[in-house]
């Protein structure tokens, strides 16, 4: 049953961050967004889950990595004010409370792999709902980006069911962090395929994140 109203946290989290990165400045809404990591393993400590003082100076070191790898350089264009922080704020606590319910509670009561189909099988008619709602279009992408479409739907479905395998595992607060190492990831793509120029506090933010991750897989 948790696993239920789950789904619709996420879209919400969801939701709000793409509506964060329509309506903020970049270099602001993403790093607070993507915070979920920490209010993830926050509740997870809260809860008592036992980490150890390696793995949690490793976990708080990955965290600010990665808020300073997905801080986008300061030439970008900035847009007024403090617009989007709101929403980001929103996504980093709802995606963050909804990633800990799924592994405090959901994915040790059913399993990894249904925990990852009752996403799916509640997420998906709440989204043609939605696109009911707005009278929005059905039509089929051209044939000629299907297998971009396709691929990033299973690069995402594999990205869904490896983080329910982490959570089986029992470390909610570490893998949680981990997760958003793809922002990381992100940044390294645009670095290396679209010779998009990373500023010096990301790549000093990407190595900080790869030194936590190494730290915990020390502890």
């Amino acid at each position: 049953m948790l696993g239920m109203a789950v789904a619709p946290l996420t879209l919400i989290g969801s939701y709000a961050f793409t509506k964060a990165l329509t309506a903020g400045t970049l270099s602001l809404v993403v790093p607070i967004a993507t915070s979920y990591g920490a209010v993830s393993a926050g509740l997870a400590i809260a809860w008592g889950e036992p980490v150890t003082t390696r793995a949690l100076v490793g976990t708080i070191g990955t965290v600010i990595g990665v808020t300073l790898a997905t801080a986008a350089p300061s030439s970008h264009k900035a847009k007024p004010g403090s617009a989007g922080v709101g929403w980001a704020l929103i996504a980093a606590g709802v995606l963050g409370t909804s990633i800990w319910l799924q592994g405090r509670f959901v994915v040790p009561a059913i399993g990894s792999l249904p925990a990852v189909l009752v996403y799916f099988a509640i997420s998906i008619p709440i989204l043609v709902a939605i696109r009911l709602a707005n009278r929005g279009s059905f039509a089929l992408s051209p044939l000629s980006m299907w297998p971009v479409t396709l691929g990033a739907g299973l690069l995402t479905s594999s990205a869904s069911i490896a983080l329910a395998l982490g959570f089986a595992t029992g470390h909610i607060a570490i893998v949680a962090v981990l997760s958003t190492l793809s922002s990381v990831v992100t940044a390294l793509l645009g670095y290396t395929l679209l010779d998009e120029r990373l500023a010096p506090r990301q790549l000093a933010g990407v190595v900080l994140a790869i030194a936590g991750v190494a730290t915990i897989n020390a502890g």
